[in-house]
C-alpha cells in the first residue's frame, strides 16, 4: 500500500464526514420521531461527527495554523519536506519522513527555537 502525505489526516476526515453524516441522518430520525426540530438533529450529528471522529483532523489544522501564522512552517509542509527528500536531506518512509543523516538531525535539533526573519524561504514551484 502506497503512502501519501497527510493520509492519516484525510482517512480521518473521510471517517469524520461518515460518522456526521450518519449522525444527522440517525439523530434526525429520532428528532423527528419524539417531535422535536430537525435542526437539533442535524447540529447534534454533526458536532457528534466534527467533536467525535473530526477530533484529529480539527486538532491538525489548528496546530497547522498556529505554527504558519507563527512563521515556523511553510503552509505546504508536504512540499517542503518533498524539497528535503530530493536534496536528500530526509527520506520518506511509509508516510511520513526521517532525517538521513544523524548529525544533522543533531544539529539542527541544537539550533535555537528562533529564526531572525522569522520567516522560511519559499519554494519553488
Amino acid at each position: 500500500m502506497s503512502h501519501t502525505p497527510n493520509q492519516g489526516i484525510w482517512q480521518s476526515a473521510r471517517n469524520a464526514a461518515a460518522f456526521a453524516l450518519i449522525g444527522v441522518v440517525g439523530l434526525s430520525v429520532v428528532a423527528a420521531m419524539v417531535n422535536v426540530s430537525l435542526v437539533i438533529g442535524v447540529a447534534s450529528g454533526l458536532i457528534f461527527g466534527v467533536f467525535g471522529a473530526g477530533e484529529a483532523c480539527v486538532q491538525h489544522l489548528v496546530l497547522r495554523v498556529i505554527l504558519y501564522r507563527a512563521g515556523k512552517i511553510p503552509w505546504n509542509y508536504a512540499r517542503f519536506l518533498d524539497d528535503a527528500v530530493d536534496r536528500i536531506l530526509m527520506q520518506r518512509v511509509g508516510g511520513g519522513y526521517i532525517f538521513i543523516h544523524r548529525l544533522l538531525l543533531e544539529h539542527l535539533a541544537a539550533l535555537p527555537l528562533t529564526r531572525p526573519s522569522g520567516q522560511f524561504p519559499k519554494i519553488a514551484d
